[in-house]
């Protein structure tokens, strides 16, 4: 065999070696190589909800003075008491809270009661039927930032009582922001309007709140003993 024929020969049988090596090593078995896709997070009516989110899961403390936004299955009950002069104030009030999914329903039954030098005023206030559900979540890649934007709407049912005239509707729109794993901020806004007989019919209220929460995570130690 020419030498030069030789080499040739011998050449391209190493190239044709490493090529399959390289081909083997790659996994190539003859078929098309299927690219990597990111798994698909998003749910929900338009796929608007994010899979990710950690709204309902617990990690937003429940507000003490706004109206609450997360998810909740809860029954408590609250008093309120304030004094300015001779005026007196209480306010006593039975709530109970029930989800269905993302979906929370909420039922309030307040007593009021007031004295001032003009008399006092007492009775059963106006028994508010809610919900709230939320409508858009987002969830930065790493997880970071983890923002939820909700709808609600309430409504109060009068009782006819010196305190309750009037029925009160309430449309509402809240956000429950997370920074990381300890800090978040809830945020709510909604348009008080009444209506009905009492002498406050159409009057138009903008309420809004804000909580800044912080949260500090230890670890319990349980001890046992045998």
């Amino acid at each position: 065999m020419n030498p030069r024929t030789h080499h040739a020969a011998t050449t391209l049988a190493a190239l044709l070696f490493i090529a399959a090596t390289a081909s083997l090593r790659a996994g190539d078995t003859g078929k098309a190589t299927v690219p990597t896709t990111t798994p698909d997070t998003r749910y929900g009516l338009f796929g608007l909800l994010d899979h990710r989110s950690s709204y309902g899961t617990g990690v937003i403390p429940e507000p003490m003075l706004i109206d609450e936004t997360a998810v909740d299955n809860e029954f408590r009950v609250d008093w309120f008491h304030a004094k300015a002069g001779s005026t007196r104030t209480d306010e006593g009030k039975i709530e109970l809270e029930k989800a269905f999914g993302l979906v929370t329903f909420e039922l309030e039954v307040p007593y009021e009661r007031t004295s001032s030098p003009d008399g006092v005023e007492k009775g059963l206030s106006n028994v508010d039927i809610g919900v709230r559900t939320p409508v858009f979540q987002y969830v930065s890649p790493n997880g970071f930032i983890d923002s939820t934007f909700g709808v609600g709407f309430e409504v109060g049912i009068p009782t006819t009582s010196q305190v309750s005239k009037n029925a009160e509707w309430v449309p509402k729109v809240f956000n429950d922001l997370r920074f990381g794993s300890h800090v978040s901020l809830q945020s709510i806004c909604g348009l008080s309007m009444l209506t009905g007989p009492g002498e406050d019919s159409g009057l138009r209220v903008f309420e809004y709140g804000f909580v800044l929460g912080i949260t500090f995570q230890h670890k319990i130690h349980v001890f046992r003993h045998r």
